[in-house]
Parts: structure tokens; sequence; C-alpha cells
């Protein structure tokens, strides 16, 4: 009898990743008009909006993606580098005091926090 396989999240993890991102990327599609309500980055509101639905689509096609192959760890691997290259590329919004800081904070901390799980989802 061999020993059980030493897991550092349980089965299913990568599948309730995926789904908390189509969540998330619903809801920022749907509360686009209040998260980019204002101008920044020398942007419209009209255009703060799109980019926001952009976001947002790129998250809902991304937990799609990872739903239908929560099994696969190199899916995991991809989607865990493209979150933290959007924490990453957040904190320079994080740094700067502005109107958006705490958004970008909060969108930095929850696109980390996915690339943690599925980095370690991957690794199973």
């Amino acid at each position: 009898m061999t020993a059980p396989e030493a897991r550092l999240l349980p089965r299913g993890t990568g599948r309730a990743l995926a789904l908390a991102q189509v969540a998330l990327g619903l809801t920022t599609i749907v509360r686009a008009r209040d998260l980019g309500d204002r101008a920044w980055l020398g942007l419209s509101p009209t255009a703060a909006r799109r980019v926001v639905r952009v976001l947002g689509a790129r998250q809902v096609a991304q937990g799609v993606v990872t739903a239908a192959r929560d099994d696969d760890p190199q899916v995991l691997l991809v989607g865990s580098v493209v979150d933290a290259l959007h924490a990453a590329s957040m904190l320079p919004l994080v740094a700067v005091r502005g109107p958006y800081r705490r958004r970008a904070a909060l969108s930095a901390t929850l696109a980390a926090a996915a690339a943690a799980v599925g980095g370690a989802a991957a690794e199973r």
C-alpha cells in the first residue's frame, strides 16, 4: 500500500477559484459604472468604465477556462501568472494618492491571493 498523496490544498480548489473569478468578473462588469465613475489616468469616465468592463471580462474568461480545465496544472499555473501580473500592474496605482488608490489596492490584493491559490492548486 502506498502512502496517500500529500495535498497543499483540497481537491476542487481550482474549481472554487474559477467560480470566484467568474463571480468577481461579472460583478465588475455589472458595477462598471460605480467602479469607473470618475476620470482617471487621463481617461474620461466613459473610457474608464470601458477599461473596468474589459478587466471584468478578462476575469470571467479566465474563470471559465479554469473551470473547464480545473484539473490541468498548466491551466492553473498560467492563470496564476496572469493574476500575479494583474496584481503587479495595480501597484503603481496603489502608490499614487488619488480616488482609485483603495480600489487598486483591493484589486491587487485579490489578484495576489488568486495567484497564490492558483499556484498552490497547480502544485497538487
